[in-house]
């Protein structure tokens, strides 16, 4: 048996064969409380169905960074996205939710309710019940200047040096994560650059519009002078990326340190693949902080 919620699981997780798909794609209900700044969000819905809801209220909470991915998937699965720096990871913004057990009862988990299976499904995968809602809390969250700075795909390493110093020494309103990847054949990224390998950083900044342009200065101003990437810095300032397609990527990881000893052999793994993007992050910011559940 397999359960599929937003029908976006990479590896295939939301269907099986020879066995019994539970779909549930025809809930994906979103219930707003601007007042407790709450999200009750139902099982098929995806992140694009909870930004449309909370948005109309100046509020979000942390998505991932794909409008299309399921919901459920991402929670379960521990979940990052464009807040994380500020506002923790996915699950550290899970109130509760509820879920069907394989016995069929119906329970409502939550750190006082069912304490164990709550701690299980943040971050714990599947086969611990179907989960029909969550409930997350959400932050005010109405604009953000948003977009990728990229560079030639052999500048990887200094890249890397320079992000990992820059980033955990910025406010936690900026976030970024280093991306290798194969330039999206769309608006607004510049038609000679359609398809090409290519490393950079995808940033997003939730905060004063005056902080957001004094920090996208500093990073462009910081990319022209890379020692090894000099006058190869390409920053798209045209935020609109709605529409792109950007579910090549095939890998992702974080990495809480990035160690400039191994960096090349990293670098080289991913200089060998033609297509797809590879992910790091060096978001430990709010969520670093979280206690232990």
């Amino acid at each position: 048996m397999a359960v599929r919620g937003g029908a976006y699981s990479g590896a295939g997780l939301g269907g099986c064969d020879d066995g019994l798909v539970i779909d549930l794609s025809a809930m994906h209900g979103v219930r707003v409380d601007p007042t407790m700044r709450t999200a009750r969000v139902e099982g098929g819905c995806t992140w694009g169905d909870v930004d449309h809801a909370s948005h109309a209220f100046g509020l979000a909470t942390v998505s991932g960074i794909i409008s299309t991915t399921g919901v459920g998937g991402l929670t379960t699965g521990g979940g990052h996205g464009h807040l994380t720096r500020q506002c923790g990871l996915n699950i550290d913004n899970l109130l509760e939710a509820d879920l069907v057990l394989a016995d069929g009862r119906f329970v409502t988990v939550s750190d006082p309710q069912y304490p164990d299976l709550f701690w299980a499904i943040r971050g714990g995968g599947g086969n611990f019940g179907v989960a029909t809602s969550f409930l997350f809390q959400l932050h005010p969250v109405r604009l953000v200047n948003a977009g990728p700075t990229l560079w030639e795909l052999e500048h990887s390493a200094a890249v890397l040096r320079w992000y990992r110093d820059f980033l955990t020494a910025a406010p936690e309103s900026l976030n970024g994560f280093f991306a290798s990847l194969s330039v999206p054949p769309g608006s607004p990224f510049p038609e000679h650059l359609h398809n090409r390998m290519m490393c950079g950083v995808v940033w997003c900044h939730n905060g004063p519009e005056q902080e957001a342009r004094e920090l996208l200065a500093a990073v462009h101003d910081a990319a022209e002078t890379l020692p090894e990437a000099s006058g190869s810095a390409r920053t798209i300032r045209d935020g609109g990326l709605k529409g792109v397609n950007f579910r090549r990527y095939l890998q992702k990881g974080p990495v809480d340190d990035l160690p400039v000893t191994g960096t090349t052999g990293r670098v080289s793994s991913v200089q060998r693949r033609t297509q797809g993007t590879r992910r790091t992050n060096a978001n430990h910011a709010a969520w670093s902080r979280m206690p232990e559940k």
